[in-house]
């Protein structure tokens, strides 16, 4: 994509963000994440063709949705995302729970987020990423709307599943019991029988 930067200052502010979110070229991107309006920098923090270095000045954004931007790039190094993690604003802390570069056992931290933030606990339960290990944690946390998100995920052991199947809450109960006969379907269609009635 060939643009040059004065036609760049030509468009409007959505016209930036446009080409920011296609752009391959780092000078381009480097113009464009220094833009005075934050969603042409979000859409520069969203472009994959990104640099790190960009990527890292961008996490130390003033605007809380660019650094959350940041956190969600495939590209982002471990360094930055470990310190978004750490970020005082909730939507950037849990931006980084879907990263792929994120390492697992970094969601043990956001699992015991120092803000007792129930809603970042119920992020990382409701996560593709998340291992048996995290949720069996979760599992037992003390908000229902957590134990719930956990049971509705397909990685919760079937012990835990059996666990929350008694659960005192009956959104937690059906939920476990749902996501049970779900697996006996499964598991009958395929052949399996070990997940008992």
């Amino acid at each position: 994509m060939r643009i040059a930067k004065v036609d760049l200052d030509m468009l409007s502010v959505t016209g930036k963000a446009e080409v920011a979110l296609v752009a391959d070229s780092n000078s381009i991107l480097e113009y464009l994440s220094r833009d005075k309006h934050a969603q042409v920098r979000a859409a520069v923090a969203t472009n994959i063709n990104t640099s790190s270095t960009i990527l890292d000045r961008l996490s130390r954004d003033k605007d809380s949705n660019v650094r959350a931007t940041v956190g969600k790039n495939p590209n982002t190094p471990h360094g930055v995302l470990q310190k978004l993690m750490k970020d005082d604003t909730f939507c950037v802390r849990i931006s980084t729970h879907g990263n792929r570069k994120l390492p697992l056992n970094k969601l043990y931290s956001l699992i015991s987020d120092e803000e007792d933030d129930s809603d970042v606990r119920k992020e990382v339960a409701k996560s593709i990423y998340a291992t048996a290990d995290h949720l069996h944690i979760l599992a037992y946390d003390r908000d229902f709307k957590i134990r719930e998100a956990v049971a509705k995920n397909d990685k919760t052991s079937i012990e835990d599943l059996y666990m929350l199947s008694k659960d005192v809450s009956q959104a937690v109960r059906v939920a476990a019991k749902n996501e049970l006969s779900n697996r006996r379907n499964k598991a009958n269609t395929s052949g399996k029988t070990n997940l008992g009635s």
